[in-house]
């Protein structure tokens, strides 16, 4: 009798067990389906709100820059209504040139690239008033008669300081602008300039729109003193 007693009573302890090992793993998995089941819906939350709010943040980014360029076009229209005008300006030796004249900061620019310098057209620039036309036109029909030696001279200064070939100077550079400006220390960047305060000072500058050659910092450049005539050849930023 004790015998079975003992037996009912085993049995019961191993069926307790397992009833509780069963409703423990039950439970976990419960537990484990419930978490990943929230898991699931968090994260499919966010990824809803990111398939509604990255379009948004987007069309907003779109939206602001439109109306800052808008802004920048209406800034420059409003600017050339009230300070570009045209103006033509007459010369013995290179004709008539349309100009654009800037009140605001007093330069005349023409970019028709109607003057040839060698085998290229450069913009044409002058800080000052259209009285100073004379000086202008004969110091450019001087820089002209000049040309071959003044690129050559170009070229030789990026040769030395950049390391290119005549070829790679030839193909990727150009004569850019002539630009008349009074004379200031600091024309030149670092180099110095012999001149002096009331002087005007014409540059031949070049440029590069080559890939791979807008690295370079420095461009060669041509300083012609007006007054002495000399021209100095440096790099400039």
């Amino acid at each position: 009798m004790g015998e079975q007693k003992e037996k009912k009573k085993s049995d019961k302890s191993m069926k307790s067990r397992i009833w509780d090992f069963c409703t423990t793993v039950f439970y976990g998995l419960i537990s484990i389906l419930g978490l990943g089941f929230i898991v699931f819906h968090i994260y499919r939350a966010w990824g809803i709100a990111g398939l509604i709010v990255v379009p948004c943040l987007i069309a907003l980014g779109c939206f602001l820059l439109s109306r800052s360029i808008k802004k920048e076009e209406r800034r420059k229209e409003k600017y050339r209504e009230k300070y570009i005008s045209q103006v033509v300006l007459e010369d013995k030796v290179f004709g008539s040139l349309l100009f654009e004249r800037d009140s605001a900061e007093d330069t005349l620019t023409c970019s028709e690239k109607k003057i040839p310098f060698g085998n290229y057209f450069p913009v044409l620039e002058l800080d000052g008033p259209a009285s100073e036309q004379e000086t202008f036109f004969r110091n450019l029909e001087y820089l002209c008669g000049r040309h071959e030696e003044i690129t050559e001279s170009l070229w030789e200064v990026l040769l030395e300081d950049l390391s290119v070939s005549r070829e790679e100077a030839l193909k990727k550079y150009y004569i850019s602008k002539i630009h008349m400006q009074k004379y200031n220390e600091y024309l030149a960047g670092e180099d110095p300039l012999d001149g002096m305060p009331e002087d005007w000072i014409i540059s031949v500058e070049t440029a590069s729109d080559m890939e791979g050659y807008k690295s370079y910092t420095f461009l060669p450049a041509a300083y012609l003193n007006c007054r002495t005539r000399e021209i100095t050849y440096v790099l400039v930023e």
